[in-house]
């Protein structure tokens, strides 16, 4: 998937999030932090393989708006601790937002499902970062899943549709 592409996702999906925030009356910016953690899911598999490469660095700022280098990006993910457990386990709040809509959504009839559109985003990041490079390696894809099944799991213990 083109650079262009993933950005139409991250822009779409913020949008999105910010007229839900609206909508709720949330007064921050729910569609700046969507694409932070957006951004830094994409930084955690970039680290994935040991190396954060020129094509993933130009990715992730051409997606999420940012201005990063290689060497940038590599000191702000070891900073951050980012390639870590505690971030694997790390429920991003825009998720928590989605799923929280989804169940008002849910309980007033509605069949639209903002947290399945947000991990279906993560998933075409996660392919498009993993591929970035032409070097798939099996830690990213396994790396990528791993947060995938946690954001899954997430919606589906808090989510009280089917």
């Amino acid at each position: 998937m083109a650079d262009t592409e993933l950005k139409i996702i991250v822009d779409e999906m913020c949008e999105a999030i910010d007229k839900i925030g609206g909508l709720t009356g949330l007064t921050e910016d729910l569609g700046t932090i969507a694409r932070v953690e957006m951004g830094l899911f994409m930084m955690y598999l970039s680290a994935s393989d040991g190396m954060v490469s020129w094509e993933e660095a130009k990715l992730i700022s051409d997606t999420c708006g940012l201005n990063l280098t290689v060497e940038s990006l590599a000191e702000f993910i070891d900073e951050n601790n980012l390639y870590s457990e505690a971030f694997e386990r790390q429920v991003p709040v825009s998720l928590k937002i989605l799923v929280a809509a989804d169940n008002v959504l849910h309980e007033e009839g509605g069949e639209v499902s903002g947290s399945l559109e947000l991990i279906e985003s993560y998933r075409a990041l996660g392919i498009g970062l993993i591929n970035a490079d032409e070097k798939v390696d099996p830690n990213e894809e396994r790396d990528m899943d791993i947060y995938l099944k946690m954001m899954t799991d997430y919606r589906n213990a808090n989510y009280r549709g089917k």
